[in-house]
């Protein structure tokens, strides 16, 4: 949100916007939070295209073939046994620790969702714990693994939501998301000259769930209050600027 306000409001204002930019790409950074740091890089790569198209699409798209690659090399294990003796950095060390066999834990919490929505395809368990405990148990005891933590859940928001609440919930989730992206994508073409803040905070809107989605493939935050609270203000200021630049008011001067 900060980065595309900083990129598009002209304002006195953007000095703010750039200050709150580096703090917020900072503490994503030093939270040493995984899935954070791709939520981060999704979002900043939807601001790419703010860009003409001929030289958005292929940043986009060289960027994705470079993350496929390298989630690949990460999960393979090659990133960790060629730079496990080379690197200090704590920073560096957690991201090249990315592995399927470090991992495993994730995995099977993952196929412990995937077979209870197979077994509730529609509505699923609702939000009780006590389904998914069965279900991970389940799958404990058939690879003979043990958990380190207790109360785990899916750690993959879509497979926590179609878990709970069956595909249909999960193409409710689906379509509430992308309706709000969709509705600020166009609501940025209507966005009349002298509209920075507005396209700023539309442009944002979308890269902030854009990210928030990625970011929710490998983690869990769909039940947190403070998540959803930060996502419906997302989602209510898109509706609110989509509404002002439809109705053609200008922005203040």
């Amino acid at each position: 949100m900060f980065a595309a306000l900083a990129l598009k409001d002209r304002s006195v204002d953007r000095r703010w916007w750039l200050l709150g930019t580096a703090a917020s790409a900072w503490i994503v950074l030093v939270s040493q939070a995984r899935s954070a740091w791709l939520g981060l890089g999704v979002g900043w790569l939807v601001l790419v295209l703010m860009l003409p198209r001929r030289i958005a699409w292929p940043i986009i798209t060289g960027t994705l073939a470079a993350g496929v690659l390298l989630a690949y090399l990460l999960a393979s294990g090659w990133v960790w046994e060629t730079f496990k003796d080379r690197v200090e950095n704590q920073l560096i060390v957690r991201f090249i620790q990315t592995r399927a066999d470090r991992d495993t834990d994730r995995l099977l919490l993952w196929q412990a969702a995937l077979r209870g929505i197979a077994d509730a395809p529609v509505f699923g368990y609702g939000s009780a714990d006590g389904p998914f405990d069965r279900y991970r148990e389940a799958i404990a005891k058939e690879r003979n693994f043990t958990w380190g933590m207790e109360n785990l859940r899916a750690h993959n928001t879509l497979l926590r939501i179609g878990f709970s609440f069956g595909l249909v919930g999960l193409a409710i989730f689906l379509w509430m998301w992308f309706g709000v992206v969709v509705w600020c994508a166009r609501a940025i073409r209507r966005v009349p000259p002298g509209g920075g803040f507005e396209s700023g905070v539309l442009w944002g809107v979308s890269a902030a769930l854009t990210g928030s989605l990625a970011q929710g493939w490998f983690g869990n935050h769909f039940f947190d209050g403070e998540i959803n609270a930060a996502i419906m203000m997302w989602m209510g200021l898109s509706v609110f600027m989509g509404l002002r630049v439809s109705g053609g008011t200008q922005p203040p001067q």
